[in-house]
């Protein structure tokens, strides 16, 4: 699937209604958490060009889709760190 940057755990966070619902539901809220950081406001325009962007990286594939290759990809993670413990173990 690639590296998942935050972007794409927003597209994930937004449940079934991805980065749309993240970015109509969430990101106020979070904006507002950050904002003492310094970051940008966080207009219309930022979110629709951040949705654009989250939805190209997604390359089509639904929420549900992508949560199924990142759990995928963990599980594999796992198997083989389980190896190679078990490989250092004998």
């Amino acid at each position: 699937m690639g590296s998942d940057g935050p972007s794409l755990q927003w597209h994930l966070g937004g449940g079934p209604g991805g980065i749309k619902h993240f970015m109509d539901h969430l990101m106020d809220p979070l904006a507002a958490t950050i904002k003492a950081l310094g970051t940008p406001d966080i207009t219309p325009e930022l979110k629709q060009r951040i949705v654009e962007g989250v939805l190209h990286e997604a390359g089509g594939r639904s929420v549900n889709q992508l949560v199924q290759e990142k759990n995928q990809l963990l599980i594999s993670m796992l198997s083989t760190r389980a190896q190679a413990e078990n490989r250092t173990a004998v």
